[in-house]
């Protein structure tokens, strides 16, 4: 399955987490049989906190899921990328960052 980005995506300068996301999304993305489109990397406007601004976070598009294969998408890249990634559905994209936790 393809992976696209979003017209004016940035990602230079991001960190190597950023590549297991995409990696992990294009295999769970392909198991609904649908493309990845990244829709923010280090782009946009986040809040002042986020970790886009560090090269730690991407946004990936929703809106071409239905509400299955959005959980089943979901629910594939807590699976895949485990406890150090955060998976967070908002509205029309996922928004999937890199934030370990102490343990």
């Amino acid at each position: 399955m393809t992976v696209r980005m979003k017209r004016g995506v940035v990602l230079f300068g991001s960190s190597p987490q950023l590549f297991e996301i995409i990696d992990a999304a294009r295999v769970v993305y392909a198991m609904v049989g649908k493309e990845v489109v990244i829709t923010s990397g280090i782009d946009g406007t986040h809040s002042i906190r986020s970790l886009h601004y560090r090269g730690l976070a991407l946004d990936l598009r929703t809106r071409h899921l239905s509400d299955d294969e959005r959980l089943e998408v979901e629910e594939g890249l807590r699976a895949k990328l485990g406890a150090d990634f955060d998976v967070v559905f908002e509205f029309d994209h996922f928004h999937v960052e890199y934030d370990p936790k102490p343990r």
